[in-house]
């Protein structure tokens, strides 16, 4: 399969999975870890706590982009 299809597919997918309150998109994890390529739970948790990190290093407030 060509990238760009791949890049098309999961664009359907997310905005499949899109939730919108109070003019904001946001996702919920368990909704997007299968298109993303994770099929068990624990290890796309792995994968969010490292963005998590991420967010922290960056000095990016993770509490905007994380619920727990």
């Amino acid at each position: 399969m060509m990238v760009k299809e791949i890049v098309l597919r999961l664009s359907l997918k997310f905005d499949e999975c899109a939730h919108v309150q109070d003019g904001c998109e946001y996702w919920f994890a368990r909704e997007i870890m299968e298109p993303l390529g994770y099929s068990q739970w624990r290890n796309f948790e792995a994968i969010i706590n490292r963005a998590k990190v991420s967010c922290e290093t960056a000095k990016i407030a993770g509490q905007n982009h994380f619920a727990d």
